[in-house]
């Protein structure tokens, strides 16, 4: 636009310049070079493109897309023409929803909302294929191609997987759906905008999709937690109720033995002795304790008594009643 009406500008003065010839005006030839020069200059000036670093320029003349794109530094292109950058770095589309937004974006498998889900999708566009993308999309493509093909890949996603996996068993199955998703419906849009099945999967180069948090309704977390602590408490009962009846159990096996033990012994044995045999298992018994907890290293030290400090840890024997008179 503006190097048109620089145009218009010079023709008015060269028009100028051959009616002042005419009347045999001496400036006029002077005045005519002046102009012709001043219109070299600018048409030089409007021919030099510069293109940023990480952007490729497109070419439109009289609005028809040129074929090819423009790479960085500068270029030479016709005065008239418009060139178009187009972005080459990575680009994200990042999709957030919270539950207080109260928007669920996602519904699984067995019917439960996520409405809180925080994902970026990212894509890198491919160089030699923006003056078609351009083309078809005029500049568009991000909302009307990219932005509902994130949205699509979360609903596709997520529709194939329980709840319970989305968000713990299979959570790296689920990038990799949405990554599948996000490239074929992209893929399928760009075919039906008129490019082949090639150029459209060779357009963009998708990384792996950045899934930060996707978490069920608060009222399901809170169920999920309740129902956790209850098998928590009825495994912790289940345990307890296995060591009283083991505690049991080994208690009637030392009755049992203490039993047949008394049975072997000789007959007329006196309370004394079954006092002493009593006492004799008690010390087993802590015998046994002793020497498991240092097998277990709960115990790092001990002091050991002497040998005749042994005999000194049995309780004195009851004093013998005196025996009935006749």
């Amino acid at each position: 636009m503006i190097y048109a009406a620089i145009c218009l500008l010079m023709a008015g003065i060269a028009g100028a310049c051959l009616l002042s010839a005419k009347r045999k005006d001496a400036s006029a030839p002077a005045i005519l070079g002046g102009a012709l020069a001043a219109l070299a200059l600018v048409t030089l000036a409007f021919s030099w493109t510069p293109i940023p670093s990480a952007k490729v320029g497109v070419v439109t003349v009289f609005g028809k897309v040129q074929p090819g794109v423009l790479g960085e530094g500068q270029n030479w292109t016709a005065p008239w023409a418009r060139v178009v950058e187009c972005d080459l770095t990575l680009g994200l589309i990042d999709i957030q929803s919270t539950d207080a937004a109260n928007a669920v974006v996602a519904v699984t498998k067995d019917r439960v909302g996520l409405p809180t889900l925080s994902v970026g999708f990212l894509y890198q566009p491919n160089a030699l294929l923006q003056a078609k993308l351009y083309e078809r999309f005029r500049g568009n493509l991000l909302r009307t191609v990219l932005e509902p093909a994130a949205h699509n890949a979360i609903r596709e996603a997520t529709a194939q997987m329980t709840w319970e996996e989305a968000v713990v068993d299979k959570r790296d199955v689920l990038i990799q759906r949405m990554q599948e998703e996000f490239a074929k419906f992209v893929t399928e849009s760009l075919v039906s905008a008129g490019l082949t099945r090639e150029e459209a999967k060779a357009a963009f180069t998708f990384p792996a999709v950045q899934l930060r948090s996707v978490l069920p309704p608060k009222r399901i977390l809170d169920a999920n937690a309740e129902l956790q602590a209850a098998s928590i408490d009825l495994q912790r009962q289940a345990i307890l109720t296995q060591i009283a009846g083991q505690v049991a159990e080994r208690q009637r096996n030392q009755g049992t033995g203490i039993k047949n033990m008394f049975e072997q012994l000789p007959a007329g044995y006196a309370s004394e002795d079954v006092y002493r045999v009593m006492s004799a298992v008690a010390l087993k018994e802590q015998a046994d304790a002793l020497t498991r907890a240092v097998e277990e290293g709960k115990i790092q030290m001990m002091v050991v008594p002497y040998q005749g400090a042994v005999a000194s840890m049995l309780p004195e024997m009851p004093a013998a009643r005196p025996a009935a008179r006749q």
